[in-house]
């Protein structure tokens, strides 16, 4: 009997141990915080929300930036990860942004044909 119930308490640990990755999903909304200082002198902050055929951006806006906060497509989507690759809607024609999302960790990559930049952010479920 004993050891049925420690069989039990380990099953337990890794399900809650791995729920963070496995609930996450459409309707959830994450706060996401820059993994390093970018080009500006700060670590972005924004909230995320993981809509059903789309995601929305709500950036913390520090003194002396601007607000980049965008709602954009899913070019992929599946219940555990989704990509978008959207036009940078700004002076520079041809750029686009690819951001990706995987629960924990969200990417945006800004393409331009001769500048790309890349932001990484730990997110948690708010």
């Amino acid at each position: 009997m004993m050891h049925f119930f420690s069989k039990t308490n380990l099953l337990l640990v890794v399900i809650f141990g791995l729920s963070n990755e496995v609930l996450a999903g459409v309707g959830d909304t994450y706060v996401c915080k820059e993994k390093e200082t970018n080009f500006a002198g700060y670590k972005a902050e924004f909230i995320l929300y993981w809509n059903e055929n789309s995601f929305e951006q709500k950036y913390k806006v520090e003194k002396g930036s601007v607000d980049t906060s965008t709602t954009a497509k899913f070019t992929i989507d599946t219940p555990d990860y989704f990509i978008s690759i959207y036009p940078y809607q700004s002076a520079y024609e041809s750029a686009y942004v690819t951001s990706s999302f995987d629960g924990m960790n969200f990417t945006n990559q800004f393409i331009d044909k001769d500048y790309t930049y890349v932001s990484s952010y730990d997110c948690e479920k708010f």
